[in-house]
């Protein structure tokens, strides 16, 4: 079957699979997406997959947003079973797999289409990988899935990333995606030591921070002071952006909404009022301001309580 098959990939691919892969009519486009899965489970991953991120690459075609996402859509096709039959040639591609979605603009892209199918390509890495190949490099899958996740224009696929987060967890033999936070919280917050200072309203660290504090449940109490250092920083209202500075009393917020947190919590009071929500409770022209001096009051109402 594979020597039937390999010497008519190339026109499979450009003249069939990238055409009608993302066709407005679904029985085509899943037909499609069917084809090229079972082209991955005949073909060998080292000869596929390679083929499919040279066109991805090609340097008249990786600026087009459509073809992008359909190169995608084809690798996460090809990848699926990629482990059934080639899991050791697909062990061998996984780090140039990462690298190139993090390394590209995919991550990046204000197109949803493009971040939708990178998102496809990233579960299907971790399901294909399986426990033998995730441990390894849950660092990186983790920092690309929180990416993924805290990206707004992907506020309607957090079932999808959830689902996939669970699966890496599993993968790299924890209980469930809650663990992944915790075990991934201390190294992540040193990593972003150096450059929370800079951040703005479109910094992506900004909104992995927000999404990581968020999920680390009770973690957050071994790293409290790195995590309001980097919240008083960042609702600096001479220097920082409105959106900014609201979506940082926001997660105060919900931290002070927390029940097991409430000790700590209240240990840390004054300095929660001092560096992060009196700064932002000072008066100043413009509704933006008002929105955020209201933040603040709601956030020192619930801290009082």
């Amino acid at each position: 079957m594979e020597a039937q098959i390999k010497p008519h990939t190339e026109r499979i691919l450009k003249q069939v699979i990238y055409k009608y892969i993302l066709d407005e009519e679904q029985p085509i486009a899943a037909r499609s997406l069917k084809i090229c899965e079972l082209i991955g489970l005949f073909v060998p991953a080292d000869f596929m997959i390679p083929t499919i991120v040279r066109h991805l690459t090609d340097t008249e075609s990786k600026n087009v947003p459509r073809f992008v996402s359909s190169c995608l859509t084809a690798l996460s096709a090809v990848i699926t079973y990629s482990g059934v039959r080639f899991a050791d040639q697909f062990d061998g591609l996984i780090d140039k797999l990462l690298t190139l979605i993090t390394t590209s603009d995919y991550l990046q892209s204000e197109n949803v289409e493009v971040l939708d199918r990178t998102l496809r390509v990233t579960h299907n890495i971790v399901f294909a990988a399986g426990k033998q190949s995730c441990k390894s490099r849950q660092r990186v899958l983790f920092k690309l899935l929180l990416q993924l996740g805290s990206t707004p224009q992907l506020i309607n696929a957090k079932v999808q990333v959830d689902q996939t987060l669970e699966l890496l967890a599993k993968n790299c033999d924890l209980q469930d995606a809650s663990d992944l936070f915790s075990c991934e919280l201390e190294g992540l917050l040193l990593e972003m030591k150096d450059d929370f200072e800079n951040w703005n309203r479109n910094t992506s660290e900004r909104f992995i921070f927000d999404m990581l504090v968020r999920r680390a449940d009770t973690a957050v109490v071994d790293y409290w002071d790195q995590i309001l250092e980097i919240i008083a920083a960042n609702v600096d209202p001479d220097t920082k952006d409105y959106e900014l500075r609201l979506d940082m009393l926001s997660l105060i917020e919900h931290l002070l909404l927390q029940p097991n947190l409430q000790s700590t919590i209240a240990f840390y009071t004054e300095i929660i009022i001092k560096l992060i929500l009196l700064p932002s409770t000072e008066w100043r022209a413009g509704i933006p301001n008002l929105s955020i001096r209201k933040g603040a009051v709601i956030c020192l109402l619930k801290l009082l309580e």
